[in-house]
């Protein structure tokens, strides 16, 4: 219990830090729901990072992940080039209705990049990114896969289920990331992204 506490307590100390950090560029830091993620305006610059709230009793792998998450949204703030793929100025108006997905799939690439950069920058960033990573792969893809494989779906059909859920981790796995490594080969994955004739 006691090291709960302390955990909170240097979680707490390290986002009162970076609210004083963001603060000189007027990004707002706020703590709502179980989403962690970076918000840019339509100019893409960065107006908001947002963490998950912390459950009353959590677990010393959510803390963590937490912090993960911190270092995670800080680099977007501090790398992303919120006008490449983020701004809708730059966009043509069939760009703006295909924005979600040019989003997505900028984002699913940019993670690799930022976590690569922000860990040169700070290096105990590494350390919190691996174990979000860890999290990740434990808490949310792993049970996915473990969901569509239960199933009584064709193979064809679960595989593609399977490959939509875990793109992110396997991106992750290409970038060279060796959590997400892992996690493909023990959860058997890599034959599902291979190319068919």
């Amino acid at each position: 219990m006691r090291t709960q506490s302390l955990q909170k307590n240097q979680l707490r100390d390290a986002i009162a830090k970076t609210v004083k950090m963001m603060a000189k560029d007027s990004i707002k830091v706020t703590q709502q729901g179980s989403q962690a993620f970076c918000s840019f305006d339509a100019y893409g610059k960065v107006k908001q990072i947002n963490l998950p709230v912390i459950p009353d009793a959590p677990t010393p792998e959510f803390m963590i992940a937490l912090q993960g998450f911190l270092d995670h949204e800080v680099a977007h703030a501090l790398l992303t080039d919120g006008k490449v793929g983020f701004s809708k100025t730059t966009l043509t108006d069939d760009e703006k209705r295909e924005a979600p997905n040019l989003h997505k799939m900028t984002n699913v690439v940019e993670d690799t990049r930022i976590e690569s950069e922000i860990s040169k920058i700070f290096p105990g960033a590494a350390v919190n990114l691996e174990a979000l990573r860890e999290f990740m792969c434990d808490t949310l893809w792993g049970k996915w896969v473990d969901q569509y494989r239960a199933t009584a779906l064709p193979e064809a059909e679960m595989n593609k289920q399977i490959a939509a859920s875990t793109f992110v981790p396997y991106m992750r796995a290409r970038a060279g990331q060796k959590v997400c490594q892992r996690f493909m080969d023990e959860k058997g994955l890599w034959p599902v992204f291979a190319r068919r004739a």
